[in-house]
């Protein structure tokens, strides 16, 4: 998912031309939750939904699962045009995860192989990427048209990965 989000920010980043922005802002729920930590990706595309040229924008969800809009280059907002939306988690923190291992065997340096193991599943679970169904990241269903100043798109998704209801997002079809 990083790796196709780098490079749609990668192509897009690379692209000239002014392109008119509106600010986009919203909330992610997943199964009536908050979701926090997640990249809201919106991806500019033509009607037909091929991806065109013009700035992605990238968003990512804190404690309340708000996030606001920007494109690579920092401008505030999403193109004012149709998008495909992503919405995902990144890899787990490898540097994270050998710090919680390499402290648990500093504390004890007779810990058996099978014990810092253990500790690493621990941490590996504990730091877990959240399943988010492919119907909103790598094989997004997900459609929105920004179309004006102070749009805010709420997301609420849900562990079956149906389309959620986009009615109550202002500026936006």
């Amino acid at each position: 998912m990083r790796l196709f989000i780098l490079l749609l920010m990668i192509l897009a980043a690379g692209c000239s031309g002014e392109y008119k922005m509106a600010p986009v802002s919203g909330t992610v729920t997943f199964d009536g939750e908050p979701l926090e930590g997640a990249e809201v990706v919106f991806a500019p595309m033509e009607s037909d939904g091929v991806l065109k040229v013009g700035p992605c924008s990238v968003g990512v969800t804190d404690g309340e699962g708000r996030y606001t809009l920007k494109t690579p280059k920092g401008a505030a907002g999403a193109v004012v045009t149709n998008h495909r939306v992503s919405v995902g988690f990144g890899e787990p923190d490898e540097a994270a995860i050998a710090a919680i291992v390499e402290e648990a065997y500093s504390k004890n340096v007779n810990m058996s192989e099978a014990k810092v193991m253990a500790i690493e599943r621990k941490a590996r679970r504990s730091m877990a990427v959240r399943s988010i169904p492919d119907s909103y990241n790598s094989n997004t269903q997900l459609r929105i048209t920004v179309t004006g100043p102070n749009s805010d798109a709420n997301f609420d998704l849900n562990s079956d990965g149906t389309l959620p209801d986009l009615t109550n997002s202002s500026d936006l079809e």
